[in-house]
């Protein structure tokens, strides 16, 4: 089973990288957009960070990039290869989006990312991770007190 998720992980980073290459061709073929590209700061994801990726960035992330760095935190891996294992699909879909014309430090300034696997025969709960649009800092949604706790609180009650 753990080479048809090898095979599936393959799959999902060459087509990522098709769907990114087809953007930056679109991106080139217009000068004034292919400037503001340039200026515009790169964003390194580091998933083995304990506390959650931080990225330092003057722009709003994109849903892409905050689903990336919720779907590279090692709970969220270790969570689809169980779903795989299972017969499962593993998904996620943005619940929340930010205004476009949000500033850095404003309320409700992130995204949430509901992670859950489908067709499972063991259940895997729905999981909800919020994003800070700006810095990629990642909260998540604890159902049963209604409050958003930090990544390493949730590690904890994890545990």
């Amino acid at each position: 089973m753990s080479s048809w998720v090898a095979i599936l992980l393959v799959l999902l980073g060459v087509g990522f990288c098709l769907q990114l290459s087809a953007e930056d061709s679109l991106v080139s073929s217009n000068s004034e957009t292919s400037a503001q590209t340039d200026e515009q700061n790169a964003v390194v994801i580091d998933p083995a960070d304990e506390t959650g990726p931080t990225i330092k960035t003057d722009r709003m992330l994109t849903e892409e990039e905050a689903q990336e760095l919720v779907w590279n935190l090692p709970e969220v891996q270790a969570a689809i290869v169980r779903i795989l294992d299972h017969g499962g699909v593993p998904l996620s879909k943005v619940g929340f989006r930010p205004s476009p014309l949000t500033q850095p430090g404003a309320d409700k300034a992130f995204y949430t990312i509901h992670f859950q696997g489908e067709r499972v025969k063991e259940p895997i709960p729905e999981t909800i991770f919020c994003v800070d649009a700006f810095t990629g800092q990642i909260r998540v949604y604890e159902k049963s007190s209604g409050k958003i706790i930090s990544l390493d609180d949730w590690r904890h009650q994890r545990k």
